[in-house]
């Protein structure tokens, strides 16, 4: 069960970190890096909140 929730945890992570990079990304297309780290943090929390459920 642990292992299974810190892998899981992981798998959360790691889409976080995907969704922040894409979000910052975009915001370097926009050339504002602020814009692309709220983006990729609100993107990569609601996938994970959606994940999670």
């Amino acid at each position: 069960m642990a292992r299974k929730y810190d892998s899981n945890k992981i798998v959360d992570y790691l889409v976080v970190a995907i969704a922040t990079f894409l979000g910052y990304t975009i915001g370097g297309y926009f050339r504002s890096s602020l814009i692309g780290a709220v983006v990729g943090s609100v993107v990569g929390l609601y996938i994970a909140s959606k994940y999670i459920r």
